[in-house]
């Protein structure tokens, strides 16, 4: 069988591999003819760095459009690895993801055969074509350069030496041109029958070989101006073996018609600049950088970026709630009945296996009773060390919400979790760890054996035997979930969509989340609908949840003016208060209570003084808005509109990109400008690290009024 020279293999290559491959060629045929031929190192490492952002697109791409981004270590993985692209990164993403992808789709399986070639070349070098030409230094035989894969690792460290100012030797280059063959060799006889084309209206382009070539007729069978690589049948193959379909690489890889050779490919990836509000791409024929923005595929890039979801990760799964606990102790009153019932529905036999449900409207208080359920069970649940490598701690002194009414706790291992857009509580992977870590505390279970990072395996396999478990050890489970509202993503993949639809024995999930005036939630009541109504129980005193009744805002306001070293608080004022809080609802507003009491601590209300109550809560927001500075142009007020339309945390860098691209605004402002204006809105923000947002809905519709959910937008349903 003849030997292939490179030129051969250079048109069987995919672009522009094949046209890397014949500029090498060229250098070192000027090499053995005495020529200096500076640019043959740099040749040599930009084909070995490009043949591994060719793999790396299919590995992402294939990733995340069949197998789904499901594992939120590799996410974060590949996330990381692509914001600081070297070939050594490339590398590593796509022998993190090769035998994945290709277990789950074929045509991944068939495209990674490449790396897994053996990596030889014809003895001698005799692929140079050149008379008399023969490298010094044979391709090593041992176990590290078996394959292309171990070659292109060789290829690497290479590049690595040639950047760090390393010039190669004689022996050096020789062995890199043998390694380059080795790889290009390896690559045209497992990507045989597989082509790179294109399709723009009526025309097509096969992009194999040193340039692209136009070919007829165009197959309409593939999407417009999208890179796709095309898989023909193995001749060899019997007649009913399986045709494997198209792969298609958009947005990773971007086609554009071009001037001189009739078609373009533009940039192979893109990087995460330091924020997804800012993406840049790295070029397919070379290393360089390019704004996303510029290129017209911003938002199909940045949707796809989205599709790769990184769950914040914390050290310890357990996730701890005092200081939200001895917040709402502060003021904690009323809400007994509905503490009662609770109590009464997770001692009773019938809620065992069962969901027990705590509906309120926004800023009713629902968190507030689950956090004294909390406070009352945290000695009990604090009282045990983990089991787990790194985390593994002893058991300590039981933990105690200080103002929080005393009770014994209830029997049972207890879980509980509060979502919030903060510290990633939103998400289903860092609630439902945190949860299953918490009882495998109590029950004395290596968290290790439980807590895998895969949602759907945690959310399917592992949850259900821990429950099963955990009751069978501690007799029974109680695990307590609020704001299921407040959970992201996709209905499959918020908390509510990840609850099961059966409860082993033993076991009760009380759940809470917020609805309208008319005692629905959308979504939540979607993702909870393909659980069976018979093992659902609502709370009779929580359906929703009403508001406090005059003798308890009376307490309340006590408390306030105790804890502020005033005297008893007027009629006056608490008719005042009353009037307020029931302007919207037949009891008080809890929420509108609240402003109350940090109007006092900030010297804003004088409860001796019945006129320095709002008239309402938009009375309340209308003040605190009034207040704000006004300098520089209104920024402040700027600030807190945009994070009214954002339906994340927003960062002080995003924010003075946004507004510094507002015409209307008239100036360019820096980060530091949004983080010293920032130090003026105070208690109106919440943050997460570096991160915030308003510090509450009700606060939101006030200022942009009611938005849309997106996520039922794009469902059609609004």
């Amino acid at each position: 069988m003849s030997i292939l020279d490179l030129a051969d293999v250079a048109e069987g290559l995919p672009y522009p591999l094949g046209l890397k491959l014949q500029a090498i060629r060229a250098g070192a045929r000027a090499r053995y003819e005495g020529e200096a031929a500076p640019d043959l190192p740099f040749l040599i490492a930009a084909f070995g760095g490009l043949c591994l952002r060719l793999c790396s697109l299919v590995a992402v791409h294939a990733y995340v459009v069949t197998v789904g981004a499901v594992d939120n270590d590799l996410n974060r993985l590949i996330v990381d690895k692509l914001r600081s692209p070297t070939d050594g990164n490339w590398r590593d993403v796509v022998n993190q993801l090769r035998a994945r992808v290709s277990q789950a789709d074929p045509r991944a399986a068939r495209f990674y055969a490449w790396l897994d070639a053996p990596g030889r070349v014809p003895s001698g070098g005799a692929g140079w074509e050149m008379p008399g030409y023969c490298v010094t230094a044979p391709l090593p035989k041992d176990k590290e350069v078996k394959t292309v894969d171990a070659v292109l690792g060789k290829l690497v460290s290479f590049r690595n030496n040639l950047m760090h100012g390393e010039a190669p030797s004689r022996e050096d280059l020789d062995l890199a041109l043998l390694y380059v063959e080795a790889v290009a060799r390896g690559a045209e006889r497992a990507l045989h029958r597989t082509t790179l084309e294109v399709r723009s209206g009526d025309r097509a382009w096969r992009l194999m070989g040193h340039v692209p070539q136009p070919f007829a007729p165009a197959p309409m069978g593939l999407a417009d101006e999208v890179p796709t690589l095309v898989f023909e049948p193995d001749p060899a193959a019997s007649s009913d073996a399986p045709r494997l379909e198209p792969l298609p690489l958009a947005p990773l890889l971007r086609f554009r018609p071009g001037a001189t050779v009739g078609v373009d490919i533009d940039e192979l990836y893109f990087v995460n600049a330091a924020a997804l509000a800012r993406l840049q791409y790295v070029g397919f024929r070379a290393g360089a950088h390019a704004d996303g923005k510029e290129l017209g595929t911003y938002e199909a890039f940045k949707a796809f970026w989205e599709r790769i979801p990184v769950t914040p990760s914390p050290k310890d799964p357990v996730l701890l709630y005092d200081d939200l606990a001895a917040y709402h102790a502060q003021f904690f009153v009323g809400r007994g009945e509905v503490l009662d019932e609770i109590e009464g529905a997770l001692v009773s036999a019938e809620a065992e296996g069962r969901y027990v449900e705590l509906r309120a409207l926004a800023g009713m208080g629902k968190s507030a009773i689950l956090a004294m359920l909390y406070a009352r069970q945290l000695p009990a649940i604090s009282a045990h060390g983990s089991l787990s490598g790194k985390n593994r701690t002893s058991p300590s002194a039981p933990r105690h919400v200080a103002g929080a009414p005393a009770a014994a706790p209830l029997p049972g291992a207890w879980a509980f979790h509060f979502c919030a857009q903060t510290d990633g509580r939103e998400y289903a992977l860092v609630a439902l760890r945190s949860v299953m870590a918490q009882l495998c505390d109590q029950a004395g279970l290596d968290r290790d054996a439980w807590l895998v990072n895969d949602l759907q395996e945690l959310k399917d396999q592992m949850l259900p035997s821990l429950l099963a478990k955990v009751a069978a050890l501690c007799g029974t489970v109680v695990v307590v979930l609020d704001a299921l509202d407040e959970s992201t993503g996709s209905d499959e993949d918020a908390l509510a969509g990840c609850l099961s639809e059966s409860l082993p024995n033993g076991v009760t999930v009380l759940i809470s989340w917020r609805v309208d005036a008319q005692n629905r939630a959308g979504r939540v009541d979607r993702q909870l609908s393909r659980i069976s109504a018979d093992l659902r129980v609502r709370l009779r005193t929580a359906d929703p949840l009403a508001g406090l009744a005059r003798e308890h805002v009376a307490v309340l306001l006590d408390r306030i003016a105790g804890a502020a070293g005033l005297g008893p608080t007027v009629i006056a004022t608490l008719d005042a208060v009353w009037t307020a809080a029931t302007t919207d609802t037949a009891a008080a507003d809890p929420f509108f209570l609240r402003f109350v009491s940090e109007g006092v601590r900030d010297g804003r209300v004088d409860l001796s003084r019945a006129e320095t109550i709002p008239a309402s809560l938009e009375d309340a927001f209308e003040g605190q808005w009034l207040a704000l500075p006004t300098a520089p142009n209104f920024l402040a007020q700027r600030v807190l509109l945009l994070l009214g339309i954002l339906r994340e945390y927003g960062d002080d860098e995003l924010i003075a990109e946004f507004i510094s691209q507002d015409p209307a605004h008239g100036q360019t402002v820096t980060a530091q400008d949004i983080a010293l204006v920032r130090q003026s809105l105070g208690k109106l923000l919440v943050y997460d690290g570096d991160r915030y947002g308003l510090f509450h809905d009700r606060f939101r519709r006030f200022l942009v009024g009611e938005q849309k959910d997106p996520i039922a937008e794009a469902l059609g349903e609004v």
